[in-house]
């Protein structure tokens, strides 16, 4: 989105609540400017992740966030008194909304998903979950939401659900799907081989999952693919390979050779031009699911839920059937070994049908679209 607000010659200035520490407060690229600010670094110590692990958030950071937000945009203030426009990208920021309205600044919020929604998928998994999650991001979904000016959604389906969840006017809800940068330079043989070799992925069937694995989605995910995926196909076929990418490994720790953490990477795009199968066997889940996108870009088949492809209005898939776009969508969670055990046995037909689908995810999900969104919804907040 700021790449995009740049490219339209917009100067744009990004305050970044990091949840790591950064030796540097702020730096500049082109037209944008990001500012570091302190509070929502998060803590690895023994209650923090017990707390993760119950309720899949801590209650004490997300209290120490607020008071740091608040903090950190009264000290940074001037930086909202010389802005034109407000992005605030999710609700739990709350004085990100309040102090620019003080400021009588137009205010954009950036949903980014509706935390509403992945709570319902926690109902008849675990209602202590469902119930804390619920109640407070009711609260400040539903604050932040009246009091922005827009709301950006990613998708149709959360633009109707805030609607009538919230009574957010739909004149007000503007949607903005999840772009994926469309790869352009391909990796060398060289380099992918050399790749294999430093994950002993040589003659592996290469199955790959990527995500924030701190977020409560991917870490339900990949306990399901440590707990039941991976044990499956250990019995039933040891060429097989699971690799996990993105942080937050550390909080796993699998008893089987077949599945490989290789923390956070700095480009994904070798390691998806390795693999020969994508899953996202998503559980839980808001919003348009970056990931899929990512492994349809670059022409991989993919296995997920249709949680997975919640708001992917443009794909046409059918439910438990190898569509035309090389995906395979299971209805049910039990059925994926299975559904994924059926596509490596036709390894070839997917490739041949995901390398065909590839030009329209840069059609209807690439950032050149992106850009006269942005340019639209700037235009509505100005009038």
């Amino acid at each position: 989105m700021t790449e995009s607000l740049a490219r339209l010659n917009h100067n744009v200035l990004v305050m970044e609540f990091l949840e790591e520490k950064s030796p540097n407060l702020m730096k500049s690229k082109e037209r944008i400017k990001f500012v570091h600010l302190r509070g929502n670094e998060i803590s690895y110590n023994r209650i923090s992740r017990m707390l993760r692990n119950i309720l899949t958030f801590d209650p004490f950071h997300l209290i120490k966030f607020q008071l740091y937000s608040l903090i950190e945009l009264i000290r940074y203030r001037h930086y909202l008194k010389d802005s034109d426009l407000i992005f605030v990208e999710g609700t739990l920021i709350p004085f990100g909304i309040i102090l620019p309205k003080m400021l009588k600044k137009k205010v954009i919020l950036d949903s980014h998903c509706v935390n509403k929604l992945l709570a319902l998928h926690f109902k008849d998994k675990n209602r202590l979950i469902y119930y804390t999650r619920k109640i407070i991001w009711d609260f400040l979904e539903r604050f932040a939401m009246r009091q922005s000016d827009i709301v950006v959604v990613v998708s149709i389906d959360e633009k109707d659900f805030i609607h009538k969840e919230f009574g957010i006017g739909r004149s007000k809800i503007f949607v903005v799907p999840n772009v994926v940068e469309v790869p352009r330079k391909k990796c060398s043989k060289g380099e992918l081989d050399d790749l294999k070799k430093k994950w002993n992925l040589d003659k592996k069937i290469i199955v790959t999952f990527v995500g924030d694995l701190e977020s409560v989605q991917n870490a339900d995910a990949v306990k399901y693919i440590t707990d039941k995926l991976a044990p499956w196909f250990w019995k039933k076929r040891k060429d097989v390979v699971f690799v996990v990418i993105g942080r937050g490994g550390r909080n796993f720790h699998p008893n089987l050779p077949n599945i490989i953490f290789t923390g956070f990477v700095p480009s994904i795009t070798p390691f998806l031009y390795i693999s020969d199968i994508c899953i996202a066997p998503l559980r839980v889940g808001a919003g348009i699911k970056t990931k899929v996108l990512e492994y349809l870009a670059h022409a991989k088949p993919v296995i997920t839920t249709p949680i997975g492809i919640e708001g992917l209005q443009n794909l046409r898939i059918d439910a438990n059937e190898i569509s035309e776009c090389g995906c395979v969508i299971v209805s049910n969670i039990e059925n994926f070994p299975s559904a994924l055990l059926k596509a490596i046995n036709n390894l070839d037909e997917l490739r041949q049908k995901a390398i065909e689908y590839a030009p329209i995810i840069k059609k209807h999900y690439s950032s050149d679209g992106l850009s006269f969104k942005l340019e639209d919804l700037i235009k509505r907040v100005k009038q």
